[in-house]
Formats: structure tokens, sequence, C-alpha cells
């Protein structure tokens, strides 16, 4: 009977300790919120042909990484099409294992922007409906930092939609912001990297390893970059026309034959009497000017160019950056 009595006190003891314990537990948990072991997303690799930007991605990295940094934000800053978010993704490519927790937020729109961080918050238990944004944001910040974090505003078109990354520039945490924007003032509390067009042999490489056998050693490419004026984003569509005409139209389409159709078409934008020395303007010109040669190769396609030009349009008409690939396809 003794024995009896001492093996069951000894088990409601252990019983009502492990109890005050799981109490305890949850009551810490409630009180102070931590963040899953390894969070992701929206991160996507770079483009499959991305090329160069050697010194600005050690820019990047030094200052993302660099444990004698003095700001906690960077800004990559660049015309439209120059490969800013590219850029990006391919920092975080090279350095997945530095960060414990990788998000990626679109912020051309600050409602859109808002509403993911909200999600977010949701999703790592710490903020309420009823919450205030800047409230949402110091919650989120605060649960991030406990361990190496970062966050990515993708194509910030306002600074004031992101007050926030200018107070945690100077805070010594684990977290760390990427903003790109295509402005250029931000301030002397972040650090900034200005990203520009390819040099020229950067451009004249990228054109050689994106073109179709047949045609990387082709004596106009020179004149291709120049004409494009080193400009990633016309020089990606210039190829992808180029593979596209010698794959399905013409076997004998060449580079020369790509110059001649864009100087046809630049002949329209020209004739506007603008300031040739207006770079924004330049630059504008040219993506457009490429834009609407593949635009007019899709309309002389019969058989699939009427259903791309109609998939292009929904996509401009929604936000690009927020459709899935599957709502597309036949298998929903």
């Amino acid at each position: 009977l003794i024995f009896q009595i001492y093996i069951w006190f000894r088990t409601s003891k252990h019983s009502r300790l492990t109890t005050q314990y799981s109490n305890c537990s949850q009551h810490c948990s409630s009180q102070h919120p931590r963040p899953p072991k390894k969070i992701r997303i929206n991160v996507f690799n770079p483009q499959h042909d991305f090329f160069g930007r050697t010194d600005e991605l050690d820019i990047l990295e030094r200052e993302i990484t660099s444990s004698t940094r003095k700001s906690r934000t960077t800004v990559v800053c660049g015309l439209g099409g120059v490969g800013k978010t590219q850029l990006v993704r391919k920092f975080i490519h090279r350095n997945q294992s530095t960060f414990v927790n990788i998000i990626w937020v679109e912020s051309q729109q600050r409602a859109s922007m808002e509403n993911s961080m909200r999600k977010l918050a949701k999703e790592l238990e710490v903020a309420t409906e009823s919450d205030e944004f800047d409230r949402v944001v110091e919650k989120v910040f605060n649960t991030l930092s406990s361990s190496a974090s970062l966050i990515v505003f993708d194509n910030v078109e306002d600074r004031n939609h992101i007050p926030f990354a200018f107070r945690l520039a100077t805070c010594e945490q684990k977290l760390s912001l990427i903003v790109t924007s295509r402005q250029r003032d931000w301030g002397d509390s972040v650090c900034v990297i200005p990203l520009g067009v390819f040099d020229y042999d950067d451009a004249k490489t990228f054109i050689s390893n994106n073109l179709m056998d047949g045609l990387k050693n082709e004596e106009n490419i020179e004149t291709l970059v120049k004409e494009l004026q080193y400009f990633p984003l016309a020089l990606r569509q210039a190829t992808a026309y180029i593979n596209y005409e010698r794959r399905v139209r013409n076997p004998k389409f060449t580079v020369a034959h790509y110059i001649e159709c864009y100087k046809t078409n630049a002949k329209q934008l020209l004739s506007f009497d603008i300031s040739q020395t207006d770079v924004s303007y330049t630059y504008d010109r040219t993506t457009f000017t490429t834009w609407d040669v593949t635009i007019k190769a899709l309309e002389r396609s019969k058989e699939t160019g009427t259903l791309a030009l109609r998939i292009l349009y929904v996509i401009a008409f929604f936000n690009p950056d927020q459709i899935r690939r599957d709502i597309q396809s036949n298998e929903r």
C-alpha cells in the first residue's frame, strides 16, 4: 500500500509540473512570437540569361552582408528596364545561405504592398486586422529581427510609401531591407546603388550569348548594341525577336534585318520635337520601339499571334506581378 501511494504521488506531481510548464510555454510564446525556422516568400531565381553586373553585385553583397555597415537599408535605383529586379534576384540566389528568412514584396502600388505585409503578419501570427499599418510593420520587423532576415520591396514608386525603411536604416538588428526604385533621391541615411545600362563589352557578350547558332560572330552585333544604346531590356527583346524569326518564319533572318526593321519603326518617334539630350526620353524610346517591333511580329503571326496579343493586353490591364502562370493553362 505504501509503495502504491508513493507511485501515485510521484505520477501526480510529474503531471502537475508538466501542465505548469506547458502553460508557461504557451504564455511565453504568445508574449514573444517567433518566426518559423525558415521563411521564403515570392523568392524566384534570376533570368537564365542574366549576365554581367559584377561590380554592382559586389557592392550589394558588401553593403548587405558586412558586419561594419552603417545602414540596414539599401536602394538599387535606375531606369525601368535596366535590370534592378534581376540584380537583386541574382544577389539572393548567390546568398541564400546568409539569410534564414527572405521575403519579396511587390511594391509598385502602396495598397498591394500593405496587403502583402498584413498577410505576412498574419502568417507570423504577430498582428490583428485592426492594427494600424505602422504597427503591423513594427511587429513584423521585431519578429524577423530575431534571426538573419531580408525583405525586398520591389519597384517602389514613391519613397513616402515606405517611411519605415528610413527608421530601420540605423538600427542594429539582424533584419536588412533592399528597395528597388526608379527614384534616385533617397537621402544620406541609406545606401544607394545606381544601376545603369550595360557597358559596351557586356552588351556585345550578352547579345552573342543569347543569339542562335550561326549569328554569334556576325559583324552587325556591334551596330545593334550601339543602336539600342546598351539598354538591357531592348537587347533582350531584340535577341528574342531575332531567334523567333529564324526559328519560325525566316531561317535566313539576320541581325542586319532586325536593325533595318528597328530603324523603320524608330522614325515615327524621332519625328517628334523632343530634345535629344533628354536621357529619360532616349531610353524610353528605345524600350518602346523594341516592344513595338515584337508586337508587330505577333500581329503577323495568324496562328498564335491574336491569342498572344489578347493575353498581353489582359496582363497589361491587371497587376502583372500577381498573375499566376497556371491561370493561363488548361490544368485549372
